[in-house]
Order: C-alpha cells, then sequence, then structure tokens
C-alpha cells in the first residue's frame, strides 16, 4: 500500500516507484472514478497503431524482390 496527502491544490504525488511499476510517463493521461466511495486512478492506455506494431515485427530491414513474388504468384495458378 502507497500513502499520498493531497495537497492545497488538492493534488496528489504519484511516488515513483509506483509510476515505475505501472509504466507512467510524464504527460501521460489517467483515468479517474469513483466506485463504492473509492477514488480508482487507471492510467488511460493509448490504441496502439496496427500498422506500426507491423512495421515493427521484423527488426531489421529485408531485401525483398516484390515484382518476382508477384510473379511468381502469377505461376502458381
Amino acid at each position: 500500500m502507497v500513502m499520498v496527502r493531497l495537497d492545497r491544490e488538492r493534488r496528489i504525488r504519484i511516488p515513483e516507484n509506483v509510476c515505475r511499476r505501472l509504466g507512467l510517463k510524464v504527460g501521460d493521461v489517467l483515468k479517474m472514478t469513483i466506485s463504492m466511495g473509492k477514488l480508482i486512478i487507471e492510467p488511460l492506455r493509448k490504441i496502439r497503431d496496427p500498422i506500426e506494431d507491423m512495421l515493427n515485427i521484423v527488426k531489421e530491414p529485408m531485401d525483398v524482390d516484390a515484382v518476382r513474388l508477384v510473379e511468381e504468384s502469377w505461376d502458381e495458378d
């Protein structure tokens, strides 16, 4: 359990070890909800870009002859 104090401007400070465990960085957006009298603060995770994910599958550039691949696919018919 981590204890934090509400300051005069109603701010709380999230301890560094909590930020590290949750992967929080400066500028991240947090969602606050109230449930059964409790304050719940959750990181609002960004929706990942599927194109960026696909581009990152291969770590190093590949030498591919796209024209040859297309021509070979015609031969498969």
